[in-house]
């Protein structure tokens, strides 16, 4: 991040992501997995257009600007993210929110 404060001179947007592709509902599956959740149901709103199948990040302009490769993998980058989230706030407050948290109104 502050390598990107130094070099980007503009508003203009870098992605700092990774390049696997996944699909959301994967990556879902991998937070239930690390939060040790799990919903009842997953419901997905087929009511909605159909988007892309799977999302990366497009790092090009990244590497052109920043000079910079992500180190890590999306897995261990969520899991250290998870870790960071339960190690500064309450577990058990998160626990009990994290349904209503999910959930889009």
């Amino acid at each position: 991040m502050l390598l990107a404060v130094e070099k980007v001179t503009n508003t203009s947007p870098v992605n700092i992501g990774t390049e696997e592709h996944i699909k959301i509902k994967q990556l879902a599956e991998m937070i239930f997995i690390l939060t040790d959740f799990r919903p009842k149901a997953l419901k997905l709103d087929v009511t909605k257009p159909i988007g892309d199948f799977s999302r990366a990040a497009d790092l090009s302009r990244t590497r052109k600007v920043l000079e910079w490769e992500p180190k890590i993998s999306l897995t261990e980058g969520l899991r250290r993210t998870v870790d960071w989230y339960f190690s500064t706030h309450q577990q058990e407050i998160v626990r009990k929110t994290l349904k209503t948290k999910l959930r889009e109104n």
